[in-house]
């Protein structure tokens, strides 16, 4: 099966990347800017860069799995779903209400690891899988990623999830 982050999903991103970099940019190509201000500007427009950088690596991101294996087709990771060391499932939001947020979904197996956020295609069934190889590899895990599973509507007791 094989997985993407589909175009409308990465608008709002490549938008902010776009603006928030071209806003720093352009000051500096049409104003005389004292020097400290060309610096501020600097700064300001690479951490928008980098943002549309890993805006573009996420885009180009394909998740393809099988039953003994993760793959990240974009950057040529992959996990062996028994060699799962570690799953963590996490869910930020910008609101107080906790509402209008995302969730990652970290995979590490030794040094390596796969990240993938649930605006992609297929989020909910590529976290399935991974709490079953985390519940057959009898991996314990934290608080926050037992609940945000169940938020999922993924019930680890069926299969054999631990807490720690």
């Amino acid at each position: 099966m094989r997985y993407r982050y589909p175009k409308t999903a990465m608008v709002g991103d490549y938008f902010r990347g776009g603006i928030g970099t071209s806003s720093f940019v352009l000051p500096m190509l049409i104003f005389e800017l004292p020097p400290a201000s060309v610096y501020i500007c600097l700064a300001l427009a690479s951490l928008f860069g980098v943002h549309l950088l890993q805006t573009v690596g996420r885009h180009r991101t394909r998740i393809e799995m099988n039953e003994h294996e993760i793959h990240n087709a974009g950057n040529s990771s992959r996990l062996a779903w028994n060699d799962l060391s570690r799953v963590a499932l996490r869910y930020f939001t910008v609101r107080r209400d906790g509402e209008s947020g995302w969730m990652e979904l970290e995979l590490t197996s030794g040094r390596r690891s796969i990240r993938v956020d649930s605006r992609i295609e297929g989020f909910e069934y590529i976290a399935a899988q991974a709490a079953r190889a985390a519940a057959e590899n009898g991996l314990e895990m934290d608080r926050a990623t037992l609940d945000n599973f169940d938020a999922l509507g993924v019930r680890l007791t069926a299969c054999g999830g631990t807490r720690g």
